[in-house]
């Protein structure tokens, strides 16, 4: 989906396929979110996010890019 101000969001089914393929591939183990900055997202969203990724078993690591501590410390 796209937003008014032209940036690219995931919506909420393109959430669970991606999550879908995580839980279907055992060698993943470490999940980088990123893309536009994820700490901007509405803290119900990340957390929801955040919780079904630490429910994958064979996750190991669930790394968050972002940069709004060094822009907005």
């Amino acid at each position: 989906m796209v937003s008014k101000t032209g940036e690219y969001h995931f919506n909420t089914a393109q959430f669970e396929r991606a999550l879908e393929y995580l839980r279907a591939t055992p060698s993943v183990r470490d999940v980088l979110i990123s893309g536009g900055d994820p700490l901007t997202m509405q803290d119900e969203r990340l957390e929801w996010l955040l919780s079904r990724l630490r429910a994958i078993e064979h996750i190991e690591f669930i790394r968050i890019g972002s940069k709004i501590p060094v822009v907005l410390p």
